[in-house]
């Protein structure tokens, strides 16, 4: 609702934009676990947490830590759905983190794989229902579900039809967006 709290939280916990640049990847680790007992009620502590927890998994040698990091990432991202189950960030965070650990350990499951394209596809209508849709939930779901394709995952008949319309509706949503009308199309092959 952009109340006062939520913006102060989606700046103070931004890892990528705020946090990594200013601290570092190991300093970042050490802010969200000392300010974990005061903001830990906040969904976009949660989203950040897991974003770090990502990168720690992407930039990991040792297998063992990417995949425990990679996991720990995706149980940051549902954590953040129980404090606010219905939200367009909560939803696009979980599909993001699942194609990331996709991304980072190589592999996608069925499971996973059809997750992401359902929470992305929540973010898409939960954005379309309140009026305010963006590029960002369409771009991680197509951009997702091209790697997803590229490591070899199948995707259902419903899942290719819901990827497809959500194709459609990106293409006319955003009709002036070169990224989105790229990856749109070259999904669009793909499928």
């Amino acid at each position: 609702a952009g109340e006062p709290c939520a913006r102060k939280a989606s700046r103070l916990f931004d890892y990528d934009e705020v946090l990594k640049p200013l601290l570092g990847r190991e300093a970042s680790g050490a802010f969200y676990d000392a300010t974990k007992r005061t903001w830990g009620w906040n969904s976009r502590y949660w989203h950040q947490r897991a974003q770090h927890r990502l990168d720690i998994a992407a930039t990991a040698t040792d297998p063992t830590e990417r995949r425990e990091s990679a996991d720990i990432a995706v149980q940051h991202a549902r954590f953040a759905s129980t404090i606010e189950a219905r939200h367009q960030f909560t939803k696009t965070t979980i599909g993001r983190m699942l194609f990331g650990r996709m991304e980072v350990l190589g592999e996608i499951g069925a499971a996973d794989l059809a997750e992401a394209i359902t929470a992305l596809s929540a973010a898409i209508s939960i954005e379309r229902n309140i009026g305010r849709p963006t590029v960002h939930p369409f771009m991680t779901l197509f951009t997702g579900v091209t790697r997803a394709l590229d490591l070899g995952a199948i995707l259902s008949p419903d899942q290719r039809q819901t990827v497809r319309s959500q194709i459609d509706q990106a293409i006319e949503l955003f009709p002036r967006d070169g990224d989105v009308r790229s990856e749109a199309t070259r999904l669009r092959r793909l499928l």
